[in-house]
């Protein structure tokens, strides 16, 4: 089943890749954030015992 998207085409197409890129670069950013964040928790937890 293709789509026929006529003149439209490339915009069509370079929204949904640029739709693509944006989630990725947000779940690579969510990923980064979460390690960073459980990296200043597990120090904070090491400083307070000390």
């Amino acid at each position: 089943m293709t789509i026929e998207l006529g003149k439209y085409a490339s915009f069509v197409l370079s929204a949904y890749a640029i739709t693509i890129v944006l989630l990725a670069l947000l779940i690579i950013y969510v990923f980064w954030h979460n390690s960073k964040s459980k990296a200043l928790l597990k120090n904070a937890e090491l400083n307070k015992d000390a």
